[in-house]
């Protein structure tokens, strides 16, 4: 709800308040300040209560050199890992132990280590040469080696457009003298038609069975709708057809944006086990994060408005390039995935072949 009605109002404020720019910048701040300091204790209030609510949030696993996979019950125990071989006390803690990503006889050793814990309350902790690597560095490693990084820098990739609404957009429309009221308007149709993506995504999981097929389909539908933008320019230049044809093109196109989205995400959690998600995913957050840097930087480079022709360009054949990404991914990767239509036995024989390939490919 707040998408949809706050750039609306925001644009009419700015076009109903002062004379001058100025002017409506300071109340448009003004109004943006002064709704955040009412909004945030509310939200601090409601987030931690939800934390409080669930327990689970604060049991994060953590994994020891010897191969351990644990949490500890209520959050957190800060402890250190014994030097030289040595044993490592730990208190009650609750173990829960994942067998993805282990290679043969990986299993076997970590129940072993298992039974010593249960059994002695101490777990023998190795320190290698790896405890010196950075986190970046372990980061970046486990990202580029993941089965899960062709689909993930295909997300990354959509971050690098100016086919956003966003500043680089709202500066060429009001350059081209759009109001700031439509602007806004637009900002809050998106908003609309994102939502309805959220109905789209499950709808086509229906029909394809995979979480990965409605990925596949979401990322091209969103392609297609871009499309007409970049068509526009090269047919009627930069006049008011464009104009609209843009606008027009990135609200329809938050069906197919929002409903890879949640594809991706569903994706991120299922097939990256949970001791390794949050470096995944942080880094991850880096490389879109970095991409729409880039496309900052292309802005800048491309500062004239009548070089935005370029921008548009540049930001299409990205998310063609996106969702080839992507398409690698699925056909490589993606289809090879648990079918829970099948027997036990047969899904049991897919399940070892799909593991064996992934160690192969992490290895």
């Amino acid at each position: 709800l707040c998408k949809v009605l706050a750039p609306t109002t925001v644009g009419f404020i700015l076009d109903a308040s002062g004379d001058n720019p100025r002017e409506k910048i300071f109340w448009g701040a003004l109004l943006v300040a002064a709704y955040n300091l009412l909004s945030y204790p509310l939200e601090l209030l409601l987030n931690t209560k939800v934390y409080n609510s669930h327990t689970a949030l604060a049991s994060k696993k953590h994994e020891h050199e010897d191969g351990l996979v644990h949490a500890h019950e209520g959050g957190h125990i800060q402890h250190s890992h014994g030097k030289n071989d040595s044993d490592e006390e730990h208190g009650h803690h609750l173990h829960r132990h994942d067998s993805d990503d282990m290679p043969d006889g990986e299993g076997a050793r970590r129940a072993s280590a298992e039974r010593l814990h249960l059994s002695t309350g101490k777990v023998v902790v190795k320190h290698g040469s790896g405890a010196c690597c950075s986190t970046f560095q372990r980061g970046v490693a486990l990202y580029v080696g993941h089965e899960v990084f062709w689909a993930s820098i295909s997300y990354a990739l959509l971050w690098f457009t100016v086919l956003t609404n966003g500043g680089l957009m709202t500066a060429y429309l009001e350059w081209r003298g759009v109001p700031s009221s439509i602007v806004g308007l637009s900002r809050g149709a998106g908003a609309v038609f994102g939502l309805a993506g959220t109905f789209v995504f499950p709808f086509i999981q229906r029909l394809t069975s995979s979480v990965e097929s409605a990925a596949l389909y979401s990322i091209w539908l969103f392609w297609i709708l871009l499309l007409p933008a970049m068509v526009s320019f090269y047919m009627a230049g930069e006049t008011l057809v464009s104009d609209y044809v843009l606008m027009a093109s990135c609200v329809v196109s938050r069906v197919g944006l929002w409903s890879f989205d949640l594809a991706q995400t569903q994706i991120m959690q299922t097939r990256v086990a949970e001791a390794k998600r949050g470096i995944i995913n942080a880094t991850q957050a880096s490389a879109y994060q970095m991409a729409f840097v880039m496309i900052q930087v292309m802005g800048m480079i491309f500062h004239d408005p009548c070089d935005f022709t370029v921008l548009v360009t540049i930001s299409v054949v990205t998310v063609a390039c996106s969702a080839l990404a992507f398409t690698y991914w699925h056909y490589r990767i993606g289809k090879l995935s648990l079918n829970v239509d099948l027997d036990v036995g047969q899904q049991l024989l897919e399940h070892n072949f799909n593991h064996d390939g992934r160690n192969s490919e992490d290895a």
